[in-house]
């Protein structure tokens, strides 16, 4: 019996489900990403990458995959897109966009570990305490 291609092998491990993703039904990590087995490079990959480069072409180098609908183990290609790595920063972890408490959509700095700032919250910040501090500055 003839050995099974990649792409067979991969689309025997994914179920339509009502959201229109298809979830990824084999191995997972922790962050509930599908893994693939890539017979070629003979390395475990996730499998949305694996899938893209299979049916669309090659991940640019410094790009990621971004998944629209926000679950992991869709691999879905009508639900992934290309973005940076910032991008997926800025919108991923559950969120179409970042709105900060005082409603500021998408205007935002990474600091890692310690969040997200809101560019315009900071530089409101930065003039009231620039105002109440004036005098003492030119004193």
């Amino acid at each position: 019996m003839p050995r099974k291609t990649q792409l067979a092998r991969w689309n025997e491990k994914w179920i339509e489900v009502e959201s229109g993703c298809h979830e990824w039904q084999a191995a997972k990590n922790p962050n509930g990403y599908g893994n693939f087995w890539d017979a070629t490079s003979r390395q475990m990959r996730g499998a949305h990458r694996a899938g893209w480069e299979m049916l669309i072409g090659p991940i640019p180098p410094g790009m990621e995959l971004d998944h629209i609908c926000k679950n992991t183990s869709c691999v879905n290609m009508a639900h992934l897109r290309i973005v940076t790595g910032s991008f997926n920063t800025m919108y991923g972890h559950g969120s179409t966009e970042f709105v900060c408490k005082h409603g500021h959509v998408g205007h935002f700095k990474d600091r890692g570990k310690a969040g997200r700032l809101c560019v315009p919250c900071s530089r409101i910040t930065a003039m009231k305490w620039h105002n109440k501090n004036k005098e003492r500055r030119h004193a």
